[in-house]
């Protein structure tokens, strides 16, 4: 709960279409900050906030603009686990893209997949779109896999066996098993930030390390 100019406003999660267009802000506004151009920071920040509580904000104190952002943007981040966040790939501009082109991407792909009216994609719950969309993706994989098994590009010649072998599609970073399992990784760490004394390790072992 929080005021903005001068009426009380209630921060909640947003369904699908505000959250897509809330993300398109968002990442306008990290490229904004990067090149230091405070104007558009402040009309984006405005502009974040005008959509998510759907009154314009344009006249309102700016201390009031980055409190609201603040919460607005901490309730509406994802903690969701999925394996296609995993590659985490850098969004490039496109010739195609223009503002709010996010949220017709998402209906697109819905409606085209289930069937569903603009009204009710509007309302899913972000969770669920994410699941399904990942979903969507790995069946647009295996769709892909299927068609390439069929056609002349999955035959290769081996050398070293001088007979024919299958070539694999590549897949997705995402969708590649970890080859180190649960392990961590292992780092480097200076000889004097070590802990003194007995030190067990991720295998349950106990060494003692001196200096």
């Amino acid at each position: 709960m929080g005021t903005l100019l001068g009426e009380e406003y209630a921060v909640e999660k947003s369904r699908l279409k505000v959250w897509t267009r809330l993300e398109g802000v968002q990442r306008r506004l990290i490229r904004a900050i990067e090149n230091r151009d405070k104007d558009l920071v402040a009309s984006l920040l405005c502009s974040y906030v005008s959509i998510a509580l759907d009154v314009d904000v344009t006249d309102a104190p700016w201390q009031e603009v980055a409190i609201a952002y603040s919460e607005i943007f901490s309730i509406n981040r994802v903690d969701l686990s999925l394996p296609i966040f995993r590659s985490n790939p850098q969004v490039e501009e496109s010739v195609l893209d223009y503002v709010g082109r996010e949220w017709y991407e998402w209906a697109h792909m819905f409606a085209a997949k289930y069937g569903w009216t603009l009204e009710y994609i509007a309302q899913l719950e972000v969770v669920d779109a994410l699941a399904l969309m990942q979903e969507l993706s790995v069946e647009r994989v295996n769709n892909k896999e299927w068609d390439w098994m069929l056609s002349q590009n999955s035959r290769g010649y081996d050398k070293a066996t001088k007979k024919e072998k299958f070539i694999h599609l590549p897949r997705p970073d995402w969708m590649k098993e970890n080859p180190r399992g649960n392990q961590p990784r292992t780092t480097k760490i200076r000889k004097d930030l070590i802990p003194l004394g007995n030190v067990i390790s991720w295998g349950g072992d106990r060494s003692n390390v001196e200096h």
